[in-house]
């Protein structure tokens, strides 16, 4: 899929886990409400200090899980 069906997905999905690593290399992922002003820049809410920015100094490269639309069984 491209850039413009991802956005789609994040944008209708109403929260986003979140996945950072951590400086010790483990994983953190968090569910949040993201905003986004194109495919590359997004915002969320965090504190002026904390876990998820210490995590994106450490590494800044995160991935974006989100589920739009899901069907429960």
């Amino acid at each position: 899929m491209d850039a413009a069906f991802a956005l789609e997905v994040l944008d209708k999905a109403p929260y986003v886990t979140v996945s950072f690593t951590r400086p010790d290399g483990t994983p953190y992922g968090v569910p949040l409400s993201l905003a986004h002003t194109d495919e590359n820049t997004f915002y969320f809410h965090c504190a002026m200090e904390g876990e998820k920015l210490d995590c994106i100094a450490a590494n800044p490269m995160v991935a974006l899980p989100a589920v739009w639309n899901a069907r429960l069984w």
